[in-house]
């Protein structure tokens, strides 16, 4: 696996440095393979059915290589990141640590104080990041909206308060112990940030001052809840240009053009298997990713019986994933970030093909030596 940390990049600033794809090594029939997948033709919008793909980046070695936009969209054009948006939690809460704001072992109710459930001391940031807050949450949509505490959140009348409602949430385990997707656990950390820095005025600025603007991202918006405090759960948009920095950011392990963003290591903690991972059960599998630290991976554990979810993808993608197909994936050992935004439905979308496709239209010669 090529390690995090290459910085042979060509930094973009407004826009990105950009190449024909076959001046970056791709076969043309394959590639055409994975855009007629990305873009069926025929497609029948009204039916909400298929792979609905609305934007899509391909950028190898720090050169933007493709770019495709659905009529209505464009490179000017914010997308709403939906779930995507987490990475942000993830950058911020890496940028606070590495200026000795909070830290990842520090307790939530120093900052935003007790609650009725004793346990609630115990929870960390740590906790928070890795989803295992042991928060009874149900982040259920379309399918459970009278039981869905995300619903209730989002558009209820705890939007008043996002933080506070989900710090009063019951605890049905205790922190740490069990890993479960929660956009209450990602707004917690939102909260938990405004605290640590105790001044609105410093927290409102700080997307911009401390990520946004080091890396050349205009576009970004964040909507704030009743009370002020970032929807970082759900609510970013960005262009998907703006998007990819972020990516290439991590990439090179917290490192923009010679600017140390986030600390060392902490790309390669947030990739890396949930400690509350418990397993799966014996003759199962998933083709979901696994948790990370507010990101998605493809990792495989044998002794838990984690297969790869991405059998055909290399072992080291890890993803930012957002809801109806919004994505941004990155393969350190290839150089490789995928932006895709999208309005699936149906669930047809299959990502593994989708990267198999894309990896398949590079010659060998342009592929990372030690890929699996």
């Amino acid at each position: 696996m090529m390690p995090f940390g290459v910085q042979s990049y060509q930094w973009p600033s407004k826009n990105w440095p950009t190449a024909h794809p076959q001046n970056m090594g791709v076969e043309s029939r394959e590639f055409e393979q994975f855009l007629n997948y990305a873009f069926p033709e025929n497609l029948d919008w009204s039916s909400r059915e298929g792979v609905r793909t609305q934007s899509l980046l391909v950028i190898k070695d720090g050169v933007l290589i493709y770019e495709k936009y659905r009529t209505g969209f464009g490179p000017e054009k914010r997308h709403h990141t939906w779930s995507v948006s987490k990475l942000l939690a993830n950058a911020f809460m890496g940028i606070a640590e590495k200026q000795n704001i909070l830290s990842r072992q520090s307790r939530v109710v120093d900052f935003v104080g007790p609650r009725k459930n004793p346990d609630f001391q115990k929870m960390t940031i740590r906790d928070l990041l890795y989803w295992s807050s042991g928060f009874g949450w149900n982040e259920s949509y379309e399918g459970n909206p009278l039981r869905s505490s995300v619903l209730e959140m989002l558009y209820g009348q705890q939007v008043k308060d996002v933080g506070d409602y989900v710090a009063g949430t019951p605890l049905s385990h205790l922190p740490g112990e069990k890993e479960s997707y929660s956009s209450g656990d990602t707004n917690l950390l939102s909260l938990t940030l405004r605290k640590a820095l105790k001044s609105d005025e410093r927290y409102w600025s700080f997307p911009w001052k401390e990520l946004f603007d080091p890396l050349g991202i205009s576009s970004a918006v964040i909507e704030r809840d009743e009370s002020g405090t970032f929807l970082l759960s759900s609510y970013a948009h960005m262009t998907p240009r703006d998007l990819a920095k972020i990516g290439l950011l991590y990439l090179n392990d917290g490192v923009w053009n010679k600017k140390k963003i986030l600390p060392a290591g902490w790309v390669y903690d947030s990739t890396q298997l949930s400690p509350a991972f418990r397993g799966r059960a014996k003759g199962s599998h998933s083709d979901k990713p696994v948790r990370g630290m507010h990101l998605w991976t493809n990792k495989e554990n044998l002794r838990m019986n984690l297969r790869r979810p991405f059998p055909d993808v290399p072992a080291d993608m890890f993803a930012a994933l957002g809801h109806w197909g919004q994505s941004m994936v990155m393969v350190p050992s290839e150089r490789i970030i995928v932006v895709r935004m999208a309005d699936d439905r149906d669930d047809s979308f299959d990502m593994n093909r989708f990267i198999k496709l894309l990896l398949q239209s590079f010659s060998s010669a342009h592929l990372g030596a030690s890929r699996k």
